[in-house]
């Protein structure tokens, strides 16, 4: 699973909670996946993580 995040974050929000919750969100995928570098063999793990955390954002 691949996130991309385009310029769309530098720009002013159109609804500044929103924003703010997808930067978090950026941020937190960044720590996890350096988090889990160590764990590369396990490659269902980080994905399942990842997936975890982008579900708990998305609802």
């Amino acid at each position: 699973m691949i996130f991309e995040f385009d310029s769309a974050f530098i720009s002013p929000p159109v609804r500044p909670r929103e924003t703010k919750m997808r930067i978090k969100f950026k941020k937190q995928i960044k720590v996890d996946r350096s988090h889990l570098v160590f764990l590369r063999k396990q490659d269902f793990f980080l994905y399942k993580t990842v997936f975890e955390i982008y579900k708990k954002k998305i609802h």
